[in-house]
């Protein structure tokens, strides 16, 4: 249960009214003049045996109401501004997989997710082969996904947790894996089955059938997933293990460029997020939507070792990240990609 605190008044901007609309028929007893308001977010500090709580102020009169976890979640889906559904995913990659534990110590609680969480998975390469370990039951527990990446041992490893939605299942319950392509991605899907309908019919029939056939869920990541591979069948590089990351960032764009227009198209309410990508040996992070940070791992290495350095990167889609972290902001529509040699750089999309 979460305190909900709320003013409320009639105002001219009406930016938030599907959010708080929506909130107003969750939870039952607020009135529909809050369906015009102005919002604002802050944090309440927790009492005894209770964390910290946010509160949302809707100008004027006050008035509480206590939320289901289910009503809460549905206002954070709606309230955070960034255009997608509010879901969490990372991706790292280093040189030595027995360290990637020890070079997280300091930023383990940023891998944490909130609750409550509709689906969540991971996807790990080990001895070559891509892996994925999938929980599509709703939970009201926090996913704790570094310790989860302390057992292991991978160079590439893929995280994402989704909230409440219409979905369910395996089938939707990412990262997505087709041969040794993995992906994730955090996406605002389409309203309805209707809409979902149309956008898959327009995005297959410019695929080859193998790949439309192959498409198991209904999430719009998975759509995106088999366009980016139509993509990497059409330059005959779905199976080049040595692709380098600049020229999977290259499809991956024009498979983002390729889902936009059909969704406008359609008139479908979908938007793409960020997504990150592997194939085992290089790695790439696009930021299509909200902040997408990047931070540079390390460890202590012993004076006169001459053992190889350790390496890292961790990407991270979040809101926002504790200043003094050490983490830096992709900038807008550009990419981060990172080759076998660890080699990262941060490109503008539109320069390549």
């Amino acid at each position: 249960m979460d305190w909900l605190c709320l003013k409320y008044v009639n105002a001219c901007d009406t930016s938030h009214v599907s959010f708080a609309g929506q909130s107003a028929c969750i939870c039952g007893g607020i009135e529909p003049s809050v369906a015009h308001c102005l919002v604002t977010l802050y944090t309440l500090p927790g009492r005894a045996g209770m964390s910290a709580r946010p509160v949302l102020f809707l100008e004027a009169s006050i008035a509480c109401y206590l939320l289901t976890d289910r009503a809460w979640a549905a206002l954070k889906l709606r309230s955070w501004g960034l255009g997608v559904d509010m879901t969490h995913l990372f991706g790292c990659i280093c040189n030595q997989p027995a360290q990637l534990a020890l070079s997280l110590t300091p930023i383990r609680n940023i891998l944490a997710t909130s609750a409550p969480i509709a689906r969540w998975g991971y996807g790990y390469v080990q001895a070559g082969e891509v892996l994925r370990s999938r929980n599509p039951r709703s939970q009201n527990q926090a996913v704790d996904f570094s310790a989860i990446i302390d057992q292991l041992h991978s160079d590439y490893i893929i995280g994402h947790a989704c909230g409440p939605d219409s979905l369910s299942g395996n089938a939707n319950t990412q990262p997505l894996r087709y041969r040794k392509w993995m992906l994730a991605q955090e996406n605002q899907e389409p309203d309805n089955d209707d809409e979902r309908r149309a956008l898959r019919t327009a995005l297959t029939s410019e695929m080859p059938a193998f790949l439309a056939r192959a498409i198991a869920g209904h999430t719009l990541a998975e759509l995106y997933f088999h366009t980016f591979l139509a993509q990497l069948h059409q330059a005959s590089a779905i199976d080049d293990a040595h692709l380098p990351a600049q020229r999977t960032v290259v499809l991956a764009r024009r498979a983002a460029d390729l889902v936009g227009t059909a969704i406008e198209k359609t008139g479908t309410s979908g938007k793409l997020g960020n997504v990150v990508i592997s194939n085992g040996r290089s790695f790439s992070a696009l930021r299509l939507a909200g902040p997408l940070y990047m931070r540079r791992l390390s460890i202590a290495e012993p004076k006169g070792s001459d053992e190889e350095s350790f390496r890292g990167t961790l990407i991270v889609s979040a809101d926002t990240v504790p200043d003094g972290a050490g983490f830096e902001e992709i900038p807008r529509h550009s990419a981060v990609l990172a080759n076998r040699d660890l080699q990262v750089d941060i490109v503008a999309l539109d320069k390549l």
